[in-house]
């Protein structure tokens, strides 16, 4: 990841990677990674949120909803 230290779209593809093996704790510091590099990259709240749901987090889930609600209000 060294290589693209300002692209995002590495550690947002990662998240998912981590997504689909399980890695929990993984995929939410790879979604945090592209966030620290595009923080409008609603998708990434999403993926995020969605992660947080399976670990059984919803608070933490709605905050990061309501982040991302607060970039892009609808």
């Amino acid at each position: 990841m060294v290589k693209f230290p300002t692209d995002y779209r590495p550690f947002y593809n990662a998240a998912f990677c981590c997504v689909m093996l399980n890695r929990h704790d993984d995929a939410l510091a790879r979604f945090d990674d592209a966030l620290s590099l595009n923080p409008s990259l609603l998708e990434a709240y999403g993926g995020k949120s969605k992660v947080l749901l399976t670990m059984r987090r919803a608070q933490d889930a709605v905050a990061v909803c309501r982040s991302a609600l607060a970039i892009d209000p609808l």
